[in-house]
This record gives C-alpha cells, structure tokens and sequence, in this order.
C-alpha cells in the first residue's frame, strides 16, 4: 500500500502532495486554525489537503465537500489507508450544506473560485457567508 498522503490520485486536483497538503494546513495554522476549530474544506477533491487537516484537528470538527462523486471516494479511501476514519470527518456533496448556518470557523477554497464562472463564484460567496460563524475565517487560494 501506499502513504495515502502521498497516493498519485492526488493528481486528479494538481498533484504536489508532499508539499500542498502540508502547506494547506500550515497556511490555515497561520491564520489561526486550531484543533477545537470546525473546519469546512470546499472543493475537498481527493483530500489531498483533507488528510492532513482531519489527522490535526479533533474528531469531528472536519467537512469536506465537493461535487465530484469520483474525488469524493479517493478521499474516503484515503481517510480509510490513512486510518483517519475515528476522527468523524464528514465528507460528501453539496448536499451536506443545505439547511446549515454558522456551523464552520474556517473555510478553505483551495482553488476553487479560479475555476468557476461568475455566477458560479456569487454561489460559492453566499454558501461561505451562511455557514462561516461570524467571527470565522474565509481562506481562498488561486494555487
């Protein structure tokens, strides 16, 4: 088997994940994130950042969420080989943010909004300030 942090499906959202997963969560560490800390991760892909934020964070406090089913089941897979699934990471469709408000502290959108149309991009900002607590804290990349 091998290091799911590493696992070349990783390739499928931008490969590099000996350096953008780990990155990802120091860049999140830097604006404050801690283990107490709900964490939504939108646009999760394969968790190539998911792995590392589920295994710092307490048990429960992870979403990740994307709308590609395929990414979806490389993630859970590699929480399983990882052997993060104790750590009650909740990991799904868009599905899992209907009737949801100021559940997350933080919100990464690992590049996402470079990706999405106009319209698509005022989606994603409304979803963010409905779930973001109002003292959270809303990461974006282009990378």
């Amino acid at each position: 088997m091998t290091n799911p942090y590493l696992a070349l499906e990783h390739d499928l959202v931008g490969g590099i994940p000996s350096e953008l997963g780990p990155w990802q969560l120091d860049l999140l560490m830097r604006h404050g994130l801690l283990p107490r800390h709900r964490l939504l991760d939108l646009g999760c892909g394969t968790l190539r950042g998911g792995l590392h934020f589920v295994r710092f964070l307490d048990a429960g406090r992870y979403v990740g969420v994307d709308p590609e089913a395929r990414l979806l089941a490389v993630g859970r897979r590699l929480l399983r080989e990882a052997n993060l699934t104790d750590k009650e990471p909740l990991i799904g469709g868009f599905e899992l943010l209907v009737d949801q408000a100021h559940v997350a502290d933080f919100v990464l959108t690992q590049s996402v909004l470079n990706h999405l149309d106009e319209a698509r991009v005022l989606e994603t900002i409304e979803r963010v300030s409905r779930v973001l607590t109002g003292a959270g804290t809303w990461v974006t990349t282009g990378l």
